[in-house]
């Protein structure tokens, strides 16, 4: 173990540290068929390192209160706390009218904004040899960002106005 650990070391000093294609597969979770994307002991390591050396101190602040996904002292009892709070305040306000929606963002590390997050990237993190670590932590999932998610999303929701349309006329 302390001869990977110097390996890694020693490639980061020479800058030639970088991610692998991660191996991917597909498990079956609650009825939902998710994809995996496992990346080698070595490289999860180091992003763990990045992670709770680098970006979580950074990041941190700048973050939601009710944000609780993979943060310290945040797990499913503050996640159920502030829904129970957030659902007080609702009845409290508006009596039983409302309603709750439930998201997932689908295949999100792939389509997240990796423009923005490398902007951030360059105003948060000021070391260029960290910051060019982290970007490579993006793009390990993939180079198309959320705005060409977004546009395949409208050019759908065109479609099914189009067709909301031909049957409302036909």
């Amino acid at each position: 173990m302390l001869s990977n650990t110097y390996e890694i070391y020693d490639r980061l000093q020479k800058d030639k540290f970088n991610f692998t294609k991660p191996h991917v597969f597909w498990i079956n979770e609650r009825g939902k068929i998710r994809k995996i994307q496992a990346q080698k002991i070595t490289e999860r390591v180091m992003q763990r390192a990045l992670c709770d050396n680098v970006i979580t101190p950074i990041y941190d602040g700048a973050l939601i209160y009710d944000s609780g996904a993979n943060r310290a002292n945040k797990g499913m009892d503050h996640a159920m706390n502030r829904v129970n709070c957030h659902m007080q305040r609702h009845f409290r306000k508006y009596g039983m009218k409302g309603y709750i929606v439930v998201c997932d963002f689908k295949d999100f590390f792939n389509t997240a904004p990796h423009d923005v997050v490398y902007a951030e990237n360059k105003k948060r993190i000021f070391d260029a040899k960290i910051r060019r670590i982290a970007n490579m932590c993006m793009e390990v999932y993939g180079t198309v960002g959320f705005n060409e998610f977004l546009l395949q999303l409208e050019r759908t929701h065109e479609e099914r106005q189009q067709l909301c349309c031909i049957k409302a006329n036909g």
